[in-house]
């Protein structure tokens, strides 16, 4: 047989109850609140990236036509004779960034030249920063340029 609580005892049985899940609740509510607000003073750290701008001039200073087998970055490079070609790239980097902490974007195993004459060497000083003639124009603006000119046009060799 169930005793039946008059409406006092009722009245104090839901209030007892309402404030146990009210103090139940409040109690997950701050550890959600502490958790989030440690989360936002200690978890976000702010990644700067900067943006880096480089020109790659190839200069062809001869009467050959210049060309090398595709890579990544161009899928065709021909470079006519007494011309120029400009490739500009725009990528993230550090704040701090110097000349000599780029590759170029070049990296061919042969270079052809008049569809007759094939260089891996003149590929190798094409891959090399320091065959390059480098400026840098501002902070993280580059601009470097390379010659094709007799002298390294003279090295190569007929192809196989």
């Amino acid at each position: 047989m169930t005793r039946k609580h008059g409406v006092v005892g009722e009245i104090i049985l839901k209030t007892n109850t309402t404030m146990k899940q009210k103090i139940m609740w409040m109690r997950y509510l701050l550890f959600g609140i502490s958790i989030t607000m440690g989360l936002f003073a200690f978890g976000c750290r702010t990644i700067t990236d900067y943006s880096v701008n480089v020109k790659w001039i190839y200069i062809n200073e001869t009467d050959h036509f210049i060309t090398y087998e595709p890579n990544h970055v161009w899928n065709e490079f021909n470079v006519p004779p007494y011309d120029t070609v400009i490739y500009v790239q725009n990528s993230e980097g550090p704040q701090n960034v110097e000349a000599t902490d780029f590759i170029p974007p070049i990296n061919a195993k042969k270079v052809i030249i008049d569809s007759v004459l094939c260089d891996s060497i003149l590929a190798n000083e094409l891959y090399r920063i320091s065959n390059y003639q480098g400026t840098k124009l501002a902070e993280r603006n580059f601009e470097f340029t390379f010659r094709f000119n007799d002298n390294n046009i003279s090295l190569t060799d007929t192809c196989r």
